[in-house]
């Protein structure tokens, strides 16, 4: 996607994309504190962010550089603030909301053929409910045949596009979120439900393949308002027998991008804590989620075992 794509690099695009929010240029060693004071003033639902590390002189002469720092403190001591997004490597900057105090009915949904379940899907069902079970979520399963799902309408690729849309129209949840089989949670302290603002629909992460913005579709959630999107996904699908459905859900975003426009997109490391495999549950805090892409079943097996031991279950 082009235009629609939010980028974050600079403050017009974070007052167009988070109208009303306050964007913070100072990268002082006060920083914390004026983060904190305006923080306050904030209303629920608002945004706050600025560059980080020393993208911005000080003076003249000075640059900062660190001020990840003061922000991770600031965003450590307040409960109600959620992180959503951390700009490109050339231009690195952040943002966070303010959640209103509100409960929300969360399914987290995965699934798999069965020789994947009994390989490692079940070492990951058990992290997903373990996880679920923490926050109050409900937690499904699903299990696919491969005669059912043939490989031009998309094995297991267009299938969880399906299960999705059908999900979030049952009409009893306000969250839905979807985790690829080989995806485990790492860090129990991090809430899903808290990453989707109350005035967007969905939630994808992005980032960059064959020098292209993509959409990742391995960790995502959405509202009830995100089912059509997906069902359109999962028809063009199978009328452009497009395998990679990333790339066709950039293209639909692009066609139009009025109907995404509600669609809000994430750094990709936001969700997913590390894009890889080579992460244990003793790493700092800030990873959440390890999703095993394309890593061989026993690799994928060895490391949902000692996740799942760390953890107790």
């Amino acid at each position: 996607m082009n235009e629609p794509l939010p980028r974050f690099t600079e403050a017009r695009h974070f007052q167009r994309c988070a109208p009303g929010g306050i964007w913070i240029e100072d990268l002082s060693a006060k920083l914390e504190e004026i983060l904190e004071e305006t923080w306050d003033k904030l209303p629920p639902g608002g945004f706050i962010g600025g560059p980080i590390w020393g993208c911005g002189p000080i003076s003249a002469h000075r640059f900062s550089v660190n001020t990840r720092t003061s922000i991770d403190r600031f965003l450590a001591n307040q409960p109600d603030a959620s992180e959503i997004i951390l700009g490109d490597g050339d231009h690195p900057c952040w943002m966070a909301f303010k959640r209103k105090p509100e409960e929300q009915r969360v399914l987290i949904l995965s699934g798999s053929d069965e020789r994947q379940y009994h390989f490692f899907g079940e070492l990951a069902e058990k992290n997903h409910r373990h996880y679920a079970e923490k926050y109050g979520y409900e937690q499904r399963w699903l299990t696919w045949d491969r005669d059912t799902w043939d490989w031009d309408r998309g094995s297991f690729v267009w299938a969880k596009h399906f299960a999705m849309s059908q999900a979030l129209a049952e009409g009893c949840w306000d969250q839905v979120w979807w985790l690829d089989a080989d995806a485990v949670f790492i860090n129990l302290e991090k809430r899903l439900d808290h990453f989707l603002h109350p005035e967007w629909d969905g939630i994808f992460p992005q980032f960059l393949r064959e020098d292209r913005v993509m959409l990742s579709t391995g960790i995502f959630g959405g509202r009830p308002a995100l089912s059509p999107l997906l069902h359109q996904l999962w028809t063009a699908g199978g009328e452009e027998k497009e395998y990679c459905e990333e790339t066709l859900l950039t293209t639909l975003g692009e066609r139009d991008p009025d109907a995404w426009k509600k669609v809000q997109l994430v750094e990709h490391s936001v969700i997913n804590g590390y894009y890889g495999w080579n992460v244990y549950p003793t790493d700092p805090a800030r990873n959440f989620i390890c999703h095993m892409v394309g890593r061989p079943n026993v690799e994928r097996r060895r490391l949902f075992t000692e996740v799942n031991r760390y953890f107790g279950i």
